[in-house]
């Protein structure tokens, strides 16, 4: 194995699933399962890595259906000297029951559960699992609900089929509390998408922004990831690569022992590309971290998008657009996802940094101004410098 220096280390530990979703990008997983030896190997390279934090992340196919081997490498991490390893877990939740649930949250693994929201939605994605996963959140919030607001987060991949259920589902996961939501465009052709879905997203996204404005308003949370950014702007990068793909800090194990810095890289089918075609061709260019500026859309040049610097679409995608030879071009809905959803970003309020807190210059909830109107506090005094 390579000298690397990790920070994280990404374990296929099978490519077997107990679901077949709509539009799962994997192809077709076949089933296989990681050899422990391959595992173990893995994880002695991140401990023997320098540095703080690291991230021992699980996903597959279903992590959970190789559970005896996500046991066996807490156990053995645990048996190491202090390492600073956290522990990553990406499942669909439907083999999550009571006792496996306790075990993550006696590890305090960051968990992501596959879920796109409400009923209709989830049903086109995997018909059969709302009710399951219904159950699942409720009993994460009656019996680690602290565990749940700080590790837990949902990932939801949007499509023109599920795009008119967004406001809804996500207002479903706030009420099931959940404090974290990631929401990303399909990897796969989306042979809907078109000026309708255009403007239907763009419906949806400002509703979106009014529902987690008033809940950031209420408790001071952003569950959104795409709303999170800071207080400083960051300065552009013209130079910044289309993504990390070359990263010596990350790492993904295939369950082959096959190594990539990008999981959709590894060597077994992501939504009908190999990567010994047209996407190894392009990321082994000199030029590979300057294409960033030289991709286009229907819509325009994305040198000329006022969005550039934040616009990471991922290569699998532009790979993935029936009869594309070109990585530069990037699928529309991706485009217009990004465009939009960085406007609106823009509009909102800013996480609080360490000084905004110090100087009182960070927003106060409602409910802590209703606590302190309780207490007889005057609010005005609790939310000014000084």
């Amino acid at each position: 194995m390579e000298k690397l220096q990790l920070e994280s280390l990404e374990c296929v530990l099978t490519t077997g699933c107990n679901l077949s979703c709509s539009y799962c990008h994997q192809g077709g997983p076949r089933p296989g399962f990681m050899p422990w030896e391959d595992l173990r190997r893995g994880i002695d390279r991140l401990l023997l890595s320098k540095g703080g934090k690291k991230t021992l992340a699980f996903t597959g196919g279903e992590a959970l259906l190789a559970w005896p081997l996500i046991r066996r490498a807490v156990e053995y991490v645990s048996g190491a000297e202090p390492c600073g390893i956290r522990f990553s877990l990406t499942t669909n939740g439907v083999l999550l029951d009571g006792e496996k649930l306790r075990f993550l949250v006696a590890h305090q693994f960051e968990v992501q559960l596959s879920l796109d929201g409400i009923r209709e939605a989830q049903e086109l994605r995997a018909p059969g699992t709302f009710a399951r996963l219904d159950l699942l959140l409720h009993e994460m919030k009656r019996k680690h609900r602290s565990w749940m607001r700080k590790k837990l987060s949902v990932g939801m991949v949007l499509s023109s089929e599920n795009l008119s259920f967004l406001c809804r589902s996500v207002e479903y996961l706030l009420n099931r509390g959940v404090e974290s939501i990631r929401l990303a465009p399909l990897l796969t052709h989306d042979a809907g998408w078109g000026p309708e879905a255009e403007a239907e997203l763009r419906t949806q996204a400002e509703k979106l922004f009014a529902l987690c404005l008033s809940h950031y308003e209420k408790i001071g949370a952003i569950p959104l990831e795409l709303f999170r950014h800071g207080t400083v702007r960051r300065p552009p990068k013209p130079e910044r690569p289309v993504c990390r793909v070359r990263s010596p800090d990350a790492l993904a194990m295939g369950v082959d022992g096959s190594l990539s810095n990008c999981l959709l890289l590894l060597p077994q089918e992501v939504g009908g590309t190999h990567r010994s075609g047209m996407l190894d061709q392009w990321i082994s260019r000199e030029d590979w971290p300057g294409l960033r500026r030289e991709r286009y859309s229907a819509f325009r040049k994305c040198r000329d998008c006022e969005f550039l610097d934040d616009c990471l679409v991922c290569p699998v995608a532009s790979a993935n657009i029936p009869g594309n030879t070109d990585l530069r071009r990037v699928p529309e809905f991706n485009c217009a996802f990004n465009r939009i959803f960085g406007r609106l970003r823009e509009n909102f309020p800013p996480i609080s940094g360490a000084l905004d807190c110090l100087l009182a210059r960070d927003p106060l909830p409602a409910a802590m101004k209703e606590l302190a109107v309780a207490l007889g506090d005057p609010v005005s005094g609790l939310n000014s410098p000084g």
